[in-house]
């Protein structure tokens, strides 16, 4: 399960150039995608494994689109990690969660 941070993180321009960089203070990308989409899947996702494999196949597409320069509006990066997670539950079959705003804002202070 993904661990909690105090730190509030800005999801901006200056934030996905240093993602598409790699840089040291995106090290923690994975588990702030993993734990939005946990929190998103949980009720549609009976099975661990299940959801085990979205949060990875999830994070996949998010880092690849990054990497190759897709997104086109780093402010809206969270309804980007949504957009994706949702591509990947329509992908298998499973029932898609509606976004929330609350959701969003859970994702801002991991």
């Amino acid at each position: 399960q993904a661990r909690n941070t105090s730190e509030h993180i800005s999801f901006d321009a200056v934030y996905i150039a240093r993602l598409r960089n790699r840089e040291q203070e995106t090290a923690n990308i994975s588990q702030i995608i993993s734990a939005f989409v946990e929190r998103k899947v949980a009720e549609a996702i009976a099975a661990r494994d299940s959801a085990d494999d979205i949060e990875q196949e999830t994070l996949r597409r998010v880092l690849e689109a990054v990497s190759q320069g897709e997104l086109k509006n780093p402010e809206r990066f969270i309804g980007f990690v949504n957009a994706v997670c949702n591509n990947v539950l329509r992908g298998i079959g499973e029932a898609c969660l509606l976004y929330t705003s609350d959701a969003a804002d859970d994702l801002t202070r991991v």
